[in-house]
């Protein structure tokens, strides 16, 4: 019973931080590649052209949320910087 009882605060808990959160839109941008004749789509590999000014305004925006975890008054007594 006690267990059931922490999951479920520790549920409650994270679910309030995630509704907090506003995570950048990652777009799908679909791209197919055949290998051994099986076709294979990856909607992320736009994300590894780390040159791309798409990318970077994305990862400067998962950067930023990061920060504002780091950062956050709650993390700042539990050594979380």
């Amino acid at each position: 019973m006690k267990r059931i009882l922490i999951m479920m605060v520790m549920v409650c808990c994270l679910s309030n931080l995630s509704a907090q959160l506003k995570y950048p839109e990652t777009p799908k941008i679909a791209v197919q590649d055949t290998l051994h004749g099986i076709v294979i789509t990856d909607n992320y590999r736009w994300l590894e052209d780390s040159d791309d000014p798409d990318v970077i305004a994305w990862d400067d925006e998962q950067v930023t949320l990061t920060r504002s975890i780091y950062n956050a008054p709650q993390n700042s007594d539990r050594g979380i910087r």
